[in-house]
């Protein structure tokens, strides 16, 4: 079992955060879906193991509150049985991955994103560098539907182009969300991302003063910096991955 937090750390299932009436236990759903029988299973353990409430937070993850110190440890072996158990706490905070809320259901659907998010949360946990990721760091797969996310802040934004010849991704980063920075297909947004998130540390800092989310980056950097950068350490890359011309990445600006 992991060491409980202090107040003001994103809590988890191995990182709980002591709060007024006990420990909140947050549960990451990957692509924000539930089955039913999921659904009954975590209210089971709700209500064994905490006080029975169970929120639905700004992030569309849920939070089990009340859960007692007696209680963690019966509480995280059912959830590992549910398969909801992350390696760690630190691969556990990285799933940071929001979705559109009818991903996969609307019936005016242009793609899937679910497995589009999946991905992602593995390349991310896949990246031992990238555990440094400060914990509220947002990445945000908008497929256009129904109820979107065009009002949620998002440090690395990915909305769904559904005007080309095949659905492509546009990418624009947090403090700058007007302004598209490249254009990708799925195959290809789980490694922009991990690129976005690597830029993002090596460029934040260290210590106190380092920036936490990418809107305090833009600020201070200027987009067209940060941009460059993204750029730069793709198309380093680029010649060591041989894709098909239209998982290609497209730069909407040439940057010096």
């Amino acid at each position: 079992m992991s060491d409980i937090q202090r107040r003001g750390w994103c809590p988890g299932i191995l990182r709980p955060m002591p709060t007024g009436d006990g420990l909140l236990v947050r549960l990451r759903l990957s692509g924000g879906a539930l089955a039913p029988a999921m659904a009954s299973a975590i209210a089971r353990l709700a209500r064994t193991c905490g006080n029975g409430i169970i929120e639905v937070s700004s992030r569309a993850n849920l939070q089990l509150r009340g859960v007692r110190d007696e209680t963690l440890g019966p509480l995280q072996d059912g959830l590992g049985q549910l398969g909801l158990l992350d390696e760690s706490a630190e691969a556990e905070s990285l799933r940071n991955v929001m979705t559109s809320p009818l991903a996969g259901l609307d019936p005016g659907k242009v793609l899937d994103i679910r497995p589009v998010a999946l991905a992602l949360e593995r390349r991310l946990c896949a990246s031992p560098a990238l555990q440094a990721l400060p914990g509220k760091f947002l990445f945000l797969i908008d497929d256009g539907s129904h109820g979107g996310l065009c009002g949620i802040a998002a440090d690395a934004r990915f909305e769904l182009d559904h005007d080309g010849p095949s659905p492509q991704f546009r990418l624009s980063l947090g403090g700058a969300e007007q302004v598209t920075l490249a254009v990708c297909s799925a195959a290809r947004l789980p490694d922009m991302a991990a690129n976005v998130a690597g830029v993002f540390l090596a460029l934040s800092g260290q210590g106190e003063t380092a920036d936490r989310r990418m809107r305090q980056l833009v600020e201070r950097l200027g987009l067209e910096a940060i941009a460059a950068r993204i750029e730069g350490d793709i198309q380093a890359t680029e010649s060591n991955r041989p894709c098909e011309r239209s998982e290609a990445i497209q730069w909407v600006a040439t940057r010096t």
